[in-house]
């Protein structure tokens, strides 16, 4: 590419990255993201309803695993209570951010990062834990793969809700 394509690539990414930069800035205030109130309290409903979802999942993965091997039953168990405390981490933490302003703000925005941190964990556990129940399992398996679904959809919520 000669010279004056350069400038014209550069250019163009120049131009790219700050209409890029405006859009950000435009959904963000001094304290970070700056959601509506209708959006966030979206974000809180799906949170919640999902939370619910996996908490009803891991009641019944927790008498499900009492049929596994004692090793497989402690990975399995140590894994669904992950999962479920990372939910309730990620529901909290949105909720704080709905009614937080400046500082706090700040804070929960951080404590939303973390739990969305200790949800992909969770689903990775999971899956580990999943791979070793393999098809000896029975249907603990299917519960392990609709619980990390469940997680993994409270995740892109997550994800969403910081975007």
């Amino acid at each position: 590419m000669n010279t004056i394509g350069h400038r014209l690539a550069r250019g163009t990414l120049v131009v790219a990255l700050a209409a890029g930069g405006a859009a950000t800035l435009a959904a963000c205030g001094e304290d970070g993201l700056t959601l509506d109130g209708t959006a966030l309290q979206g974000f809180v409903d799906d949170a919640k309803s999902q939370v619910e979802t996996i908490t009803g999942d891991a009641a019944d993965l927790k008498d499900a695993i009492t049929s596994l091997p004692s090793d497989l039953r402690t990975s399995a168990q140590d894994a669904v209570d992950q999962a479920e405390t990372a939910a309730a981490d990620a529901q909290t933490a949105l909720e704080d951010l709905k009614t937080a302003t400046g500082d706090a703000r700040a804070d929960a925005e951080e404590r939303l990062a973390d739990a969305q941190g200790r949800l992909d964990d969770a689903s990775a556990t999971l899956d580990d834990v999943t791979a070793k129940a393999g098809d000896t399992a029975g249907d603990v398996t299917g519960k392990l793969e609709d619980l990390k679904t469940q997680v993994d959809d409270l995740s892109t919520v997550v994800d969403d809700a910081r975007s």
